[in-house]
């Protein structure tokens, strides 16, 4: 009982007759997290010699466990009749909740020499622990003894089960597991979903939730949660948003988790209005709810709109965590925001937030992007933990600075403090050299690596292969796409680099010779060679890789769609681009900033700038800055000065140093007073 706002343990106990109520007492204690006032409690139990009732003797092992107490749990249990299962139980659940593995098994084998008999709480709470403690060979022999023992056909086994052979990764045995089970209610098909999800099996885990569906199951938020992510994962928007309308129509859409999941998925999607229109309209948002739009717009590049976001969770009284400030971190990098992200950082010092391990990567990274790579040094030079992170942050700036001292310099350090050099790192230092089109550095760090001890894999062809195509180094690339294909590294993903370097180097036959050659083709290896005739500006061919995509029933993606609007767009085939957009929507792929603007640059390009600005007008997202500097590019070509005007504004608005729009527009004005003074 609480008396001017103080708990009163004394009078609480006088006042309560029953065990219900005394065991609510203790239930009380424990939710408030009170050792002392379990211990007080316990004390007055123990002098109206109720210390030895079985079941106030099991809640206090219970609540004693739940706050850490092991030891007093074990005085309680020891004073307690042996054969009391529940009081095992209570035991072994606070073992298993406390880490105390080998406690709990010791207990276990304690019941068993005792012929106490086994419940399923105890075989779930000891299958709780394998879990946790990635005993496979302990959790395999508990499942032996529950069938011997006839408890496999009990929900709750079978549930917990499950979940323990996905986590150790046994997909089959979980699902035999199900397969089997005699009782397939909501909570035994959610651990399937849920259990593909973690598996990185999401086709599987949505065919699941259709399965459950058609045998007449309801899913709940905890399901929706799970196959909403698994849409996410696998980029299939058009399932996620019909499970989006369900939830709406069940009337989840205003559980907060179910609310914070579709903000993530619309984000993944890139669809960030709808996920806005989402998170607006959430009841009730915690930090989660803002972190996760924030996550969305910083992952895309949508830096100004995340740190509007931070200046109204400050206005609304939502104080910001590492997370939101990561996020900031992030939009400031994407849009070269040097000066705010420094007001972040000095933000951060203030709130004591710097030392985190976490933030303080983030900020060797946001310094480097910012090419300022003396801070960048600073911070990490300050780092307290450093691990591969910001290392591989800090080396990276230094290769696409070009400072090769400092590289080296890193390495050895690194080596040092974390131990050997990672793939990762190797990995990602050739990509930012590969980047610059720096081939000859780039296959430096192949021979540097593979001295290190490590061999090259797939990642690392890859590459040298980007290294190739972005300084144009067809032998060198010949040399390097022969390596990988002896070394057996021929997969697609490696022979999809090689035709991209095969095309942009120009050499469209061997490009072409190498995707006839492959035994499987996936649509990324057909968008390599597409791109590279839509670069030449073969449409012929590009519409007939189309058409061999669909007789080898490969449907076409966004990729495919943006080389096939491309050439369409240059060719000038209006109403076939108004076609093809439409298929994009048919097949569930929802156009973006890139394949509008193929629509828009026709426009321009056929002097049609006035459908042009009312097109820009009428497109469901923002093109951006691309679609309106192809305006401007247009406006000065045919002269137009209020419309050019008009794009000039869009344009600084969104840059106010895009250098380019600056001159167009300076010529547009010179070339509207040479028209004036001719006269």
């Amino acid at each position: 009982m609480i008396t001017d706002g103080k708990f009163n343990v004394r009078e609480c106990i006088l006042d309560l007759p029953s065990i219900e109520e005394l065991i609510h007492t203790l239930q009380d204690c424990s939710e408030r997290k009170s050792f002392e006032d379990v211990q007080r409690v316990h004390t007055q139990l123990c002098s109206y010699g109720l210390e030895k009732h079985n079941a106030l003797g099991n809640r206090v092992i219970s609540v004693y466990a739940s706050g850490g107490n092991l030891h007093h749990s074990e005085q309680v249990f020891r004073s307690l009749p042996l054969d009391n299962e529940r009081a095992w139980t209570s035991l072994i659940q606070g073992y298993a909740e406390c880490g105390e593995a080998e406690h709990a098994f010791q207990a276990y084998e304690m019941m068993i020499t005792e012929g106490v008999e086994l419940s399923t709480h105890i075989y779930v709470a000891l299958l709780k622990t394998c879990i946790n403690m990635k005993w496979i060979a302990r959790g395999y022999t508990l499942h032996a003894q529950i069938v011997m023992e006839n408890l496999h056909l009990h929900p709750f086994i079978n549930t917990t089960l499950l979940h323990m052979y996905f986590k150790f990764g046994m997909i089959v045995e979980a699902r035999d597991i199900f397969d089997s089970s005699q009782f397939r209610d909501l909570i035994l098909w959610t651990a399937l979903i849920t259990g593909y999800v973690e598996q990185d099996k999401c086709q599987e885990a949505l065919d699941c939730f259709d399965q459950m569906q058609e045998e007449g199951m309801v899913p709940d938020p905890v399901t929706y949660v799970c196959c909403l992510k698994a849409c996410a994962v696998l980029g299939n928007a058009a399932k996620g948003m019909e499970m989006h309308r369900d939830v709406v129509r069940l009337g989840f859409d205003s559980n907060r988790i179910v609310g914070n999941t579709l903000v993530d998925m619309y984000s993944r999607f890139g669809m960030l209005t709808d996920a806005k229109e989402v998170f607006e309209k959430l009841p009730e948002k915690d930090i989660v709810s803002w972190n996760t739009i924030a996550t969305g717009y910083a992952e895309n590049g949508l830096g100004a709109e995340v740190l509007a976001l931070l200046q109204r969770m400050k206005m609304e009284g939502v104080e910001p965590d590492t997370i939101t400030f990561v996020c900031c971190l992030r939009g400031c990098s994407s849009m070269r925001a040097i000066e705010k992200g420094q007001e972040l950082h000095a933000e951060l010092v203030k709130e004591g937030l710097e030392s985190d391990q976490f933030v303080s990567s983030t900020l060797v990274d946001f310094y480097v992007k910012s090419e300022k790579l003396e801070e960048a040094r600073e911070i990490l030079d300050g780092m307290v933990m450093r691990d591969i992170v910001p290392w591989t942050a800090m080396v990276t700036g230094y290769a696409e600075h070009g400072c090769d001292d400092e590289v080296l310099d890193c390495y050895s350090l690194m080596q040092a403090e974390t131990g050997p050099l990672t793939m990762a790192t190797i990995s990602s230092v050739i990509f930012a050299y590969a980047e610059q089109g720096e081939a000859e550095k780039t296959y430096w760090q192949f021979v540097h690596m593979q001295e290190q001890g490590l061999l090259p894999n797939s990642s690392i062809f890859v590459g040298l292969l980007v290294a190739c195509r972005n300084s144009y180094t067809l032998q060198l690339g010949k040399i390097v796409h022969a390596l990988s294909f002896r070394l057996s590294f021929g997969d697609i993903i490696v022979a999809t680099a090689a035709i991209n370097m095969y095309a942009s180097c120009g050499s469209m036959v061997h490009a072409h010779t190498l995707l006839n050659a492959l035994p499987f083709k996936k649509v990324i290896t057909w968008n390599a060679l597409m791109t590279g005739y839509a670069h030449h500006g073969n449409s012929k061919l590009v519409f007939g890789l189309l058409k061999d995509m669909q007789h080898e029933l490969i449907a076409p993606d966004e990729i495919t769609f943006l080389n096939v609007l491309s050439v369409c767009s240059h060719s000038g085939l209006y109403n076939e681009v108004l076609d093809y957009l439409e298929d994009m929507w048919h097949r569930g792929i929802y156009p973006n900033v890139k394949h509008y603007t193929c629509l828009i640059g026709l426009l321009c390009r056929t002097g049609q700038l006035d459908e042009a600005m009312a097109m820009l007008n009428m497109l469901p997202i923002d093109t951006g800055l691309m679609s309106w500097h192809a305006v401007l590019s247009a406006c000065y070509k045919l002269g137009s000065m209020k419309l050019g005007k008009h794009a000039f504004d869009h344009v600084v608005s969104m840059d106010e140093d895009h250098g380019a729009a600056y001159i167009l527009m300076s010529n547009v004005y010179s070339d509207s007073e040479i028209k004036d003074e001719m006269k």
